[in-house]
């Protein structure tokens, strides 16, 4: 899988923008990237896409911006020129795509039909764009198709907003979702770019689905970590279970018999994807310890910090 195309799957979401004033690029690109989004697509649907493309490139050096609308091998050479990092194209068109590959910049072409996918496939590309998505069946078909082609991987566009996102970038084959909801068509009027900033923070929220799963406490002495975990099932009509490290209460509560991470204990934060909680965190500046590489292999990481002597472990939901 290339650096772009594992850059967009980390996002989750490609957010696409049809700029009409390169003055609006910098507030939509600021309004992304507080909210934690590092991807955007910019179309080549006005007259001021290669100057908002050059903008947004010199402000975010850090953020990967790719063309879309992508036509003509022109719009592939001015796309570069301007600093993009990859390509959007309507369709599956042999000519731009292998020019693409000749200027060595990755093509995200766009597909409907099974047949258009092989073609992709014949032409070595990985990743497509879906659209009209929900038109045409939704992830139902993608999951369908994804049986087939099993190599190949989707950026699915249209119909997708917050409430049906998820249900996407659950399955597999699914890399990312294009947000066209989050950016409004007629932004450049409205002026709106707080607004755009809330509702890319939520639909990163919704995405990474953070809530928590277990508090876990260290005590001394087996006894007491048994009595604990006994009188929290009590409470709630739970059953207690023991392992090597622990009594647990449910699913809900631990008692550790050791003391481990976290100087009072540790709690067990869930989340919908555990590599893109870790992107997203990281660009928020938080630490990982060098253990956590080999750990986020078993669905858990530790954040290298502790919150009131509690130690926060980032788990994924588990699939199925």
């Amino acid at each position: 899988m290339s650096e772009i195309i594992d850059m967009i799957r980390k996002n989750g979401i490609l957010p696409i923008a049809s700029i009409e004033n390169e003055i609006d690029a910098i507030p939509i690109g600021t309004a992304l990237y507080n909210a934690g989004l590092r991807v955007i697509e910019i179309t080549f649907r006005t007259d001021k896409a290669l100057e908002s493309m050059r903008v947004i490139t010199s402000a975010f050096p850090d953020m990967y911006i790719g063309a879309g609308t992508v036509c003509t091998t022109k719009q592939v050479d001015m796309a570069i020129e301007a600093g993009c990092r990859f390509i959007v194209s309507p369709g599956v068109n042999p000519k731009i795509i292998k020019y693409c590959k000749k200027k060595e910049i990755e093509i995200i072409p766009g597909v409907s039909t099974a047949t258009e996918i092989e073609q992709a496939i014949d032409l070595g590309i990985s990743l497509v764009k879906f659209f009209p998505c929900e038109l045409l069946g939704g992830i139902d078909y993608i999951k369908a198709l994804s049986h087939p082609y099993p190599k190949i991987t989707f950026l699915p566009s249209g119909g997708i907003d917050g409430k049906n996102m998820g249900e996407y970038l659950k399955h597999p084959a699914v890399v990312a979702v294009n947000g066209t909801w989050i950016i409004d068509e007629d932004f450049h009027e409205k002026q709106n770019f707080d607004e755009i900033e809330e509702r890319a923070k939520t639909a990163v929220k919704e995405m990474l689905g953070f809530r928590i799963d277990h508090v876990a406490v260290n005590l001394a002495r087996d006894e007491e970590a048994e009595e604990a975990a006994g009188d929290f099932a009590d409470l709630f009509d739970l059953e207690v279970t023991e392992d090597a490290q622990s009594f647990k209460a449910g699913e809900m509560f631990q008692a550790m018999k050791p003391s481990m991470r976290g100087l009072m204990g540790h709690m067990g934060i869930q989340t919908n994807s555990l590599e893109r909680a870790e992107y997203y965190l990281s660009n928020r500046g938080v630490e990982f310890g060098l253990e956590n590489h080999d750990s986020i292999e078993e669905d858990s990481i530790y954040l290298n910090t502790e919150i009131g002597g509690i130690a926060i472990q980032i788990l994924e939901k588990h699939k199925g």
